[in-house]
């Protein structure tokens, strides 16, 4: 598992970016997956970059 290296990397967020229709799957198969860092799933780059930055 990769997680824990971007954990000790120093990581607190990380965007995922996919297709529209792919956004929604992805986010109900990881729920409850805890990485220790934040993470969240995106359609548009702006929207991931307003999250990761703000």
């Amino acid at each position: 598992m990769i997680s824990p290296r971007y954990v000790r990397a120093g990581i607190r967020k990380f965007a995922y970016l996919a297709p529209p229709g792919l956004v929604e799957q992805m986010k109900s198969s990881m729920q409850g997956v805890q990485r220790g860092f934040a993470e969240d799933y995106f359609d548009e780059e702006a929207k991931a970059i307003a999250w990761l930055t703000g």
